[in-house]
C-alpha cells in the first residue's frame, strides 16, 4: 500500500465513529419551522452510497436522494451515522425514523424486521482483489485457503459466513466497516473483499491502480430506504416522493452525479 494510499484510509478510520448530522434546509425559509424532520441512520464506509465530506457530514447517493424526496414530500432529514449492526435495532427501537445506509432490501430475513421502501437502485456483487492476484476469478473460483473481508451485519458478510460453514471458503473476516476491509486487503492480511459492484469500483479506484474485480459482476442487488414496520405514513411518502424525483429528473441527476464516471 502506497503511502497516499496509507494516508486515505486512515483518515476515514478515524472518521468512522464520527456521529454528524445534515439536513436538507436550514431552516431559514418559511414555514420550514412547521415541517417535520426525521432521523435517517446511516453508515458512512459505502461509498458512493454514504461517505463523509472533510466536515466529517454524511454524503451520496442515500442523502442526495432522500434531501430530493424530502423537498419533494414536505419533510426535513437528519443524518446520523452508526454502525452498520445497529440500525435496524436503532429503527425498531425509535431511535431513528428511516434507513438510508444502501441496505440491500431483497433478503427475506431483513423484510420481516423493517418495511421497504421501492428499490431505487440496482446492481451486482463483485469481489475486490490485488491487481496481481489472477488465482480469484469470481465466487466460483474461492476455496479454502481463501480468505474474504466483508462488513459485520450485511447481508455480503452472511454470505461469505456461510461459505465458510459450507467448507467453501477458508475465513470469512467481518469488519465494521468497508474501509478496514480494503486496509486488510491492501495489506495483503485478505485475499478479496467482497460488497456491491459500485461500491467495489469506487475503492478500487482510490487504491490508485493496486486493485482490480475479480471477474464480471454477479448476481442482482436491489436497495431501498426503510422504514419501521407499521409506518405506514412515512413509507407511502418516501415512495411518492421517489416517483416524483425520478418522473422530474431529479433522480438521473443524482445518479450520474455519483456513478457517471464509474
Amino acid at each position: 500500500m502506497n503511502k497516499k494510499t496509507k494516508v486515505i484510509f486512515s483518515a476515514m478510520l478515524a472518521l468512522m465513529m464520527v456521529f454528524s448530522f445534515a439536513a436538507c434546509g436550514d431552516g431559514s425559509a418559511d414555514g420550514d419551522a412547521d415541517m417535520p424532520t426525521y432521523i435517517a441512520a446511516t453508515e458512512t464506509t459505502y461509498p458512493p452510497f454514504d461517505t463523509i465530506d472533510d466536515n466529517g457530514n454524511p454524503i451520496g447517493i442515500d442523502m442526495d436522494l432522500l434531501n430530493a424526496i424530502g423537498e419533494d414530500q414536505g419533510f426535513k432529514v437528519e443524518y446520523m451515522d452508526m454502525p452498520f449492526d445497529s440500525i435496524i435495532p436503532a429503527i425498531n427501537a425509535g431511535n431513528a425514523d428511516i434507513i438510508a445506509a444502501g441496505l440491500w432490501c431483497d433478503p427475506p430475513e431483513r423484510r420481516e424486521k423493517v418495511d421497504f421502501t421501492e428499490p431505487y437502485y440496482t446492481g451486482g456483487e463483485a469481489l475486490l482483489i490485488k491487481a496481481d492476484n489472477d488465482e480469484i476469478t469470481g465466487q466460483a473460483s474461492l476455496t479454502k485457503d481463501h480468505k474474504v473481508a466483508s462488513q459485520v451485519g450485511s447481508a455480503y458478510g452472511d454470505k461469505i459466513l456461510k461459505m465458510e460453514e459450507n467448507g467453501e471458503l477458508g475465513a470469512a473476516v467481518l469488519l465494521p466497516g468497508f474501509d478496514g476491509c480494503m486496509i486488510q486487503l491492501l495489506n495483503g492480511d485478505v485475499d478479496a473483499v467482497f460488497a456491491e459492484s459500485a461500491v467495489m469500483r469506487w475503492y478500487m479506484q482510490q487504491a490508485e491502480g493496486e486493485t482490480k474485480i475479480a471477474g464480471p459482476i454477479e448476481g442482482e442487488v436491489n436497495f431501498a430506504f426503510a422504514v419501521k414496520k407499521g409506518n405506514t405514513e412515512l413509507l407511502e411518502k418516501l415512495d411518492a416522493g421517489l416517483a416524483n424525483i425520478k418522473e422530474n429528473g431529479k433522480y438521473d441527476e443524482i445518479m450520474n452525479k455519483w456513478l457517471g464516471e464509474m
